[in-house]
């Protein structure tokens, strides 16, 4: 008769090969995959030695992980790293990309001296550089109601008002637009149509017809360089398309005034066929410098006031039975 005291159970002795194969599993894994060790193993992205760091840019992790963003250091991809610390909403913070807070970010930093930040491209829908002004452009059109202050964007524009509507077309009523420091300078439709068709021949063309031209003239006589061709019986250059003439006569309208009770003020205006067109009522044109438009100001009703504004010629502008302008 056996004695099986002493003889494993079958269910024991399997747990207890069990326990010793893993054991004998992790043991060689740990042998095997050591990070700092300077080689590369198993899940390890990097692993430098002793040069493994996470306080050194552009360094391989203690944790045998790469550098990246979040991890506290700046490394030379980055602009900042501030670990959790970044964020997307907070002003003035590192966004979540490791780059410093900019214009842009869909975030106003005031640090920064952002006015506003829509986080998109367009240029003209009051936030530009991320400050609140309006960019000026052909048709551009400011709505707008009850009391709204609007700033055009500071600088000199040389605009051609293609459609004779209007490079600034006000629509909204009650709004106060302000274009201290702004200068729209009118330029001819042609300008652009022949400079479109031929770059370089265009712009010879319309320097060489301009001559007259800027002296407030139109020539009618063909340029040099046309003349020489038809006399040796070739083509040189582009030909300005028939029946295109080249003016420096003041065209189009600045700036047009279609919103009720607008007030108007600080823009300089010039070269234009009209300067300011007041199509509504209730208009204070005030403190703008209108020189140098065949008309400056064209109101089409009466209850529209002009105060102070310098003007070297005016239509029909009145206030109180006064000129409505100072003239230069």
């Amino acid at each position: 008769m056996k004695n099986n005291c002493f003889q494993p159970q079958g269910t024991l002795f399997s747990l207890l090969i069990s326990i010793c194969f893993l054991a004998f599993v992790l043991c060689v894994d740990a042998h095997a995959v050591q990070c700092g060790n300077g080689v590369k193993e198993g899940v390890e992205e990097c692993d430098n030695g002793s040069n493994n760091s996470d306080s050194q840019p552009d360094a391989c992790r203690v944790d045998c992980t790469w550098h990246r963003c979040g991890d506290y250091v700046t490394d030379s991809d980055e602009e900042c790293d501030d670990g959790p610390a970044n964020s997307n909403q907070i002003p003035g913070a590192c966004r979540k990309d490791c780059r410093e807070a900019h214009c842009g970010d869909g975030v106003v930093d005031p640090q920064n001296s952002e006015r506003c930040d829509d986080g998109n491209g367009n240029a003209y829908d009051g936030c530009h550089q991320c400050q609140e002004c309006y960019l000026p452009k052909d048709d551009l059109v400011i709505h707008g109601g009850g009391e709204t202050y609007v700033r055009l964007c500071p600088g000199r524009y040389e605009l051609a008002d293609e459609g004779q509507e209007g490079i600034i077309i006000i629509n909204g009523s009650g709004v106060t637009v302000d274009g201290q420091g702004v200068t729209l300078v009118g330029i001819p439709q042609t300008m652009n149509a022949i400079a479109q068709q031929d770059p370089v021949s265009g712009a010879q063309h319309l320097v060489r017809q301009g001559v007259k031209s800027i002296l407030g003239r139109t020539t009618r006589r063909r340029s040099m360089r046309t003349k020489s061709a038809e006399s040796a019986g070739t083509s040189s250059g582009t030909p300005p398309t028939p029946g295109q003439t080249f003016s420096s006569r003041p065209q189009g309208v600045g700036i047009v005034v279609k919103g009720s009770d607008v007030v108007l003020n600080n823009v300089n205006v010039e070269k234009f066929k009209t300067g300011v067109h007041l199509e509504s009522t209730g208009a204070v044109v005030f403190n703008n410098q209108l020189t140098g438009n065949s008309t400056d100001i064209v109101s089409d009703h009466a209850g529209n006031y002009g105060v102070k504004n310098r003007c070297k010629k005016y239509q029909n502008w009145k206030e109180n039975g006064l000129d409505g302008c100072t003239f230069k």
